[in-house]
């Protein structure tokens, strides 16, 4: 039946494109990476709680063991960050498109690889708005024939993790970019809700690097205040 129905649609199905080694790569050290920084701040929360807990009758060794395990971590995360940056490096199309999408205010290096991993180098997503969709932050309408209820609201169908590296990204570009800082104060003003207030900026955020990657040319920054 599938056979069939691929046979029947043959003129408007395309097919896909495999990731290339440089972006299978990336995704497996990226991925590496993130376990690696979980890990971390597993051992640092559980240290922190049970000093919290225990206080000068916590044992020495359980400190000085987990400080230890964090060191070697922190030092693995690095060594992964150098080979991921390499990987790059050594591919011109990653190395582009990377370099456009941290030119965009509030992108740093962890948001603009994954968005080259999500975007399988931004040849997955046509345009922007597609591209927020899957990360839950375009807002959708309720709505029942020509009426609407409630208040427009994400998917939930998400990669939440994209998600929540756009969240941290919004926060840093709304402190740093003079245009988005003055929208959100405008907005928040207004009334707007925070959470709405923010996933505007994301969105905004998105739309500048789907525009630079459009152009190829990276993001000037406004001086406006």
């Amino acid at each position: 039946m599938i056979s069939q129905y691929g046979w029947y649609r043959r003129e408007e199905l395309k097919p896909m494109k495999p990731v290339s080694d440089a972006q299978q790569q990336l995704q497996q050290l990226m991925h590496y990476r993130d376990n690696l920084v979980a890990d971390r701040a597993s051992y640092e929360a559980r240290v922190n709680e049970l000093k919290g807990q225990l206080g000068d009758k916590l044992p020495a060794q359980i400190v000085a063991s987990s400080e230890y395990i964090m060191e070697v971590l922190s030092v693995e995360i690095k060594e992964a960050q150098k080979a991921i940056e390499q990987v790059i490096e050594n591919d011109k199309g990653l190395k582009v498109n990377y370099d456009l999408v941290k030119s965009v205010k509030g992108i740093g290096f962890v948001t603009a690889v994954h968005m080259l991993i999500a975007t399988e180098n931004f040849s997955r997503f046509s345009t922007a708005r597609k591209f927020a969709c899957y990360a839950g932050v375009a807002p959708f309408e309720h709505t029942s024939g020509s009426s609407i209820r409630g208040r427009t609201k994400v998917s939930q169908l998400a990669n939440k993790k994209i998600k929540s590296l756009l969240t941290l990204a919004a926060i840093c570009a709304v402190k740093h970019d003079p245009e988005l800082k003055a929208k959100h104060a405008q907005k928040i003003g207004e009334g707007k809700a925070k959470m709405s207030v923010l996933n505007m900026i994301r969105f905004k955020l998105i739309e500048r690097v789907f525009a630079v990657i459009k152009r190829q040319s990276p993001y000037i920054l406004s001086e406006a205040a």
